[in-house]
């Protein structure tokens, strides 16, 4: 029987490029002496999934968590399924992550200051999709014919989208996982050596 959650490391090509480049005591001058600069450069080709079917009724399900719900049960996920297990891939990305760094001393106290910039260009990197669409911003409950019934619901479109699509709710309380990277995270920090 295929996993419905497949892990994150089985990957055809992952890749890591890594440079870290210092300058030692008395190179570089009195600014650059003891900075340094360091790069990763990550990338893979997306992990396998297998493809549903979009739900044609309810069950037991709600429809608040309807987009995920064949993933809370293995009876559902795999009636639906509509090619071979874990034939389909995600996107694949690639990111940039940079790293500058000064050290020096005070008082005979080593420290060192630093900036990290994590995913550099900021990049919505999908790392997950619903299995039914492919895609990690549609689970396509809103465009089925069972959800037209709601749809007239006032608010209920624009909750949805807010709570499931935006935010990611339902996928993330049953998955425990993202659909989505973690975006630019820029970080400071000191580092005291006594």
């Amino acid at each position: 029987m295929p996993h419905i959650y497949t892990l994150s490391y089985q990957q055809k090509h992952r890749g890591s490029i890594l440079m870290d480049y210092r300058l030692g005591k008395g190179e570089g001058g009195n600014i650059f002496e003891r900075m340094g600069l360091s790069t990763v450069v990550s990338f893979n080709s997306g992990h396998p999934y297998t493809s549903i079917r979009q739900p044609t009724n309810l069950g037991d399900s709600t429809p608040w968590n309807i987009g995920v719900y064949p993933l809370t049960n293995p009876a559902v996920f795999y009636s639906r399924i509509t090619g071979e297990p874990n034939s389909s891939t995600t996107s694949s990305n690639f990111n940039l992550d940079f790293g500058l760094y000064k050290r020096f001393d005070v008082a005979g106290i080593g420290a060192e200051l630093r900036l990290d910039v994590l995913n550099v260009f900021d990049t919505k990197h999908a790392i997950n999709v619903y299995p039914q669409t492919g895609s990690a911003t549609d689970d396509a409950w809103l465009r089925s014919p069972v959800a037209q019934s709601y749809l007239t619901i006032p608010n209920y479109v624009e909750f949805y989208k807010a709570i499931n699509e935006q935010n990611r709710w339902a996928y993330s309380s049953v998955t425990g996982n993202d659909l989505f990277g973690a975006p630019r995270q820029i970080r400071f920090g000191v580092r005291l050596e006594l």
